[in-house]
């Protein structure tokens, strides 16, 4: 049996560079053909991924009741179905399915404290749900992976503005998933163990919970007066209900504060009829539909 004619970019360099492009060509890979997995993210899809040599016949890269792995192969060897399926499934798709996974993921862990809340702790399974503790770590982790993910999507090209919206949205919505949720369960907090009284390493090494992602998205980008509303409606809830004594709620609220302070010295941001066009900046106080997802076959 023959090998394909187009080998993996037609390499001629060093093994290093060979090592380089063929890991950047299975991570697009994994990142593109993720889409028609509902839950899998581009980077758990990758370790489910066959491993492919140059040198395979084409026969071998048939794998039986999975189309995707098949294409995988085929696409990892072949230039003209590596770019064709880039083109099909662009970047901005992509993000838009990677964002949408981890939308769903925010939901769920407060859905499942929600239900820790209403069942306590249990040995039935299906009723656990999740701690205050578990379900902030993974909103933690969420927050961090979105960030960088966004990170290494804008260091490799241009996404088009509504793409560019998508992550900040799902971070706004995860505070105010957390913002709501203020309240003890089972001698915990939410918000307290994220915002006010966050463990003191997480803090360190993390910074403060959302809000140092959203300020680090530059906010031409994903500013616009609903979202103007929803951080002012946050920052005026965390300065009513900060426990008394606990000066990072405050100091939280500032910094959402200082955000929108920003964004509305911005006069190229706004559309002159609106009635936040102003040059006076604020006082300082003392989702989603879902999309439809491809299918193969």
């Amino acid at each position: 049996m023959h090998s394909l004619p187009r080998m993996l970019n037609g390499i001629r360099g060093s093994d290093t560079d060979d090592d380089e492009e063929i890991a950047a060509r299975r991570s697009a890979l994994s990142d593109m053909l993720s889409v028609f997995d509902r839950q899998a993210l581009p980077g758990e899809y990758l370790h489910d991924l066959p491993e492919v040599s140059t040198e395979m016949p084409i026969d071998q890269l048939f794998v039986p009741g999975d189309l995707s792995a098949t294409i995988y192969g085929l696409a990892m060897l072949d230039e003209s179905i590596y770019y064709s399926l880039e083109t099909v499934i662009h970047r901005d798709l992509c993000t838009r399915y990677y964002l949408t996974k981890q939308r769903r993921r925010v939901r769920q862990a407060l859905r499942d404290l929600d239900q820790y809340a209403a069942n306590g702790p249990t040995s039935n399974i299906e009723a656990q749900g999740m701690d205050v503790e578990e379900c902030g770590r993974t909103l933690r982790r969420i927050g961090c992976e979105i960030w960088q993910d966004h990170e290494s999507r804008i260091s490799k090209g241009r996404l088009q503005p509504e793409t560019k919206t998508m992550a900040p949205e799902v971070l706004v919505e995860m505070l105010e998933g957390v913002v709501d949720r203020n309240r003890n369960i089972y001698g915990e907090n939410l918000y307290v163990y994220l915002i006010s009284e966050p463990p003191t390493t997480t803090q360190e090494e993390n910074g403060d919970f959302v809000i140092d992602y959203l300020s680090s998205f530059p906010l031409q980008d994903w500013m616009h007066q609903t979202m103007n509303e929803r951080l002012e409606r946050i920052a005026q809830s965390v300065r009513q209900n900060a426990p008394h004594g606990r000066h990072r709620s405050i100091s939280y609220a500032s910094k959402i504060e200082d955000l929108l302070n920003d964004y509305i010295g911005r006069s190229d941001v706004f559309e002159p009829s609106s009635p936040l066009f102003s040059r006076q900046r604020r006082p300082t106080f003392d989702d989603e539909r879902e999309s439809q997802r491809p299918r193969l076959g």
